[in-house]
């Protein structure tokens, strides 16, 4: 019987379709051969194996002299006019030249990535650029996945218990809380002042600050921290390496530094203040956690009008993530994979108060600001010595980790593709989860965490 039209063209679909789908996929591999081969000829100025990396950039795998940040890179996922592409190159050989001494590019690296052409290719320049720090071990990782999951609500819930101690009835200081507590932080408020929704914005989107404007802002946003001293090593301090040698300075110290971040199509300022302790002392016979060091790190999340959007926190090795949002934000999905330590209450749209417990240096609670409330409690302040985050740059290892911090949890987590979990590590290096890869500075952590703007922006 003659096969219908029909019949027939079901079969030649049957037969062709995967050889031309194959056709087409070769086809595209030859494209991207080609457009790989072309870049690679562009770039020869920017070859070269002898590279100081930086742990705190990620380096390109072909061109290592090239190396961004997560935010910088964020900028793959938009069209890029000719103004802005050179914009970019800007901030990226800006930041090397903070980085990565004296790993810079070259005058005629540069010269190549100015020109048209590279132009052209600049997607094939950021499709090879990954910023992925996990690996996982297959099966054994699933295995622990639920298991860490539930530990880790566990903690949340256990902790959210102590913040609801310090925020449910009144303000601690009205209550008598914090008066055995030592503070810390500055008296005096910036003298320069100067609106941030004035500031122009460069091509990228994002104000250019000078640096009197980028410390009278890291001023003026500086948090109290009131920390529940037990022993010397509930004592804020600063580090620094000499001829390789890790050298403790017990003057009380923070490190500063501002970054950028975004919240879907808003690009949101970031002011980092860190602060360091010598040591968490074990609490048990075998305490996991316990080592030489510790730290932790507030950020506050500001729109380019001045007004904070979110709070969030970390221990300086990427542990125990906590976020506290504003009411400009709203809630409208839930964050997929581990559990988030997401606060119920929120300090207000000024510096807050940090409240850190003695030796596991946790945070307790972020409280509203009071003017003075040192002298509320009874204590006097005690300041702070305000220092560059770049002054720790050497402290770190290749692989941006605090060798003298290591801790024994990293034999227990080492499957979930956290390198070295529990040693304090380098900004651009905090994992901060297991289960899920998420960056403490992803650019779209906030949109990632399932928030948004709870009302139009006021510009």
């Amino acid at each position: 019987m003659k096969k219908s039209n029909s019949s027939v063209f079901q079969y030649l679909k049957t037969l062709l379709l995967p050889a031309l789908l194959l056709l087409a996929s070769c086809s595209q591999l030859s494209l991207n051969d080609q457009s790989s081969s072309k870049l690679k000829a562009l770039l020869v100025a920017c070859e070269g194996d002898d590279v100081t990396t930086s742990p705190q950039l990620i380096h390109h795998p072909r061109w290592p002299v090239l190396a961004a940040n997560r935010f910088l890179l964020s900028y793959q996922k938009q069209p890029l006019s000719v103004t802005q592409w050179q914009a970019w190159l800007d901030k990226l050989s800006a930041l090397q030249q903070q980085n990565s001494k004296p790993a810079l590019p070259s005058k005629s690296c540069m010269k190549a990535l100015r020109s048209d052409a590279v132009y052209q290719l600049r997607e094939e320049l950021f499709s090879q650029w990954h910023s992925g720090l996990y690996t996982a071990w297959p099966v054994i990782a699933d295995i622990m996945e639920p298991l860490v999951n539930r530990a880790v609500e566990k903690e949340i819930t256990h902790n959210k218990g102590i913040e609801k101690q310090f925020r449910a009835v009144a303000h601690p200081l009205d209550m008598g809380m914090l008066s055995d507590y030592e503070w810390y932080g500055r008296s005096v408020s910036s003298s320069h002042n100067f609106q941030l929704s004035d500031m122009p914005l460069n091509p990228l989107g994002f104000p250019e600050l000078s640096a009197l404007q980028a410390e009278a802002l890291l001023d003026k946003w500086q948090p109290l921290w009131v920390i529940d001293r037990m022993a010397e090593n509930d004592i804020p301090l600063s580090l620094a390496r000499v001829s390789g040698k890790l050298q403790i300075d017990k003057s009380p110290s923070i490190y500063r530094y501002i970054s950028y971040g975004r919240l879907h199509n808003e690009i949101v300022l970031q002011l980092n203040y860190v602060i360091w302790f010598a040591e968490r002392k074990p609490e048990s016979w075998i305490d996991l956690l316990a080592g030489q060091f510790d730290g932790i790190q507030l950020r506050s999340h500001l729109d380019l009008q001045g007004n904070v959007l979110a709070y969030d926190a970390m221990h300086s090795c990427g542990c125990w993530y906590q976020l506290f949002s504003s009411p400009k934000l709203r809630k409208t999905k839930k964050a997929e994979g581990e559990p988030v330590y997401l606060s119920s209450f929120w300090p207000g749209n000024k510096a807050p108060i940090v409240v850190l417990s003695a030796n596991q240096h946790q945070l307790q609670a972020l409280l509203p600001w009071r003017d003075r409330a040192w002298e509320v409690a009874g204590k006097e302040l005690i300041p702070l010595n305000s220092k560059p985050y770049s002054e720790l740059n050497n402290l770190f290892d290749k692989q941006g980790l605090l060798a003298e911090s290591a801790r024994l949890e990293r034999f227990l987590f080492a499957p979930l593709g956290v390198k070295a979990a529990g040693s304090m590590r380098s900004r651009g290096r905090h994992q901060i989860a297991f289960t899920s890869e998420r960056y403490f500075d992803q650019p779209d952590l906030l949109e990632s965490l399932g928030f948004e703007r709870a009302e139009p922006r006021s510009d």
